[in-house]
């Protein structure tokens, strides 16, 4: 990780999202004197659960980070399988794909989508009016994570407001491959 501020550090270690860390203000700064560089070297198989603990004792241990949680009412949504069956089909992936270098945004279709290079891919965009989000061998965690802030967005909220809270949206379709789709709303402000 390069040049970080602390609530990215945070958001990393024990899977907050912004509007969920409150401190001094420093806290929120991305600039300055108060980014930081994480250069470290993970042992082979390292899960995301030990990665965060991890992170967790490097807050505790280089800045005696000290933190507590509270329980805060949030407006929420549940993400569920309507009557039926899902009509997501699970993607096939290729064992032997090599991700290719991150590169500027990818091109796009005639339709206005974006033509994904290969290998997992979520990408969100604006326009007139419209919310739309396209996955590519992406498990719905991938997308439950921000859909809060999106429809909070397409109901005309400021999305740089972090001190209203944003709705969680809980995944409990139980589907747990990965999938692709586009995901198309509309949006007062965009």
């Amino acid at each position: 990780m390069c040049c970080v501020g602390m609530f990215s550090l945070l958001m990393t270690a024990y899977d907050l999202e912004l509007d969920q860390i409150l401190g001094p203000p420093w806290i929120m700064e991305n600039f300055g004197p108060n980014l930081y560089e994480i250069d470290a070297t993970l042992p082979p198989n390292t899960t995301k659960a030990q990665y965060r603990l991890m992170m967790q004792r490097l807050l505790d241990e280089r800045f005696h980070l000290r933190m507590h949680f509270e329980k805060h009412n949030f407006p929420g949504y549940e993400l569920t399988i309507a009557e039926g069956r899902p009509k997501l089909k699970e993607t096939k992936v290729d064992p032997d794909f090599v991700a290719p270098e991150k590169s500027p945004l990818p091109p796009r279709a005639a339709d206005g989508k974006f033509i994904l290079p290969p290998g997992p891919q979520l990408i969100s965009s604006l326009g007139w009016g419209v919310i739309v989000v396209q996955a590519q061998q992406k498990p719905l965690g991938d997308l439950v994570k921000g859909m809060g802030r999106m429809i909070n967005q397409s109901l005309g909220e400021n999305p740089n407001d972090y001190d209203s809270p944003k709705a969680r949206v809980i995944d409990r379709t139980g589907l747990n491959g990965v999938y692709d789709f586009t995901l198309r709303f509309s949006c007062e402000l965009c």
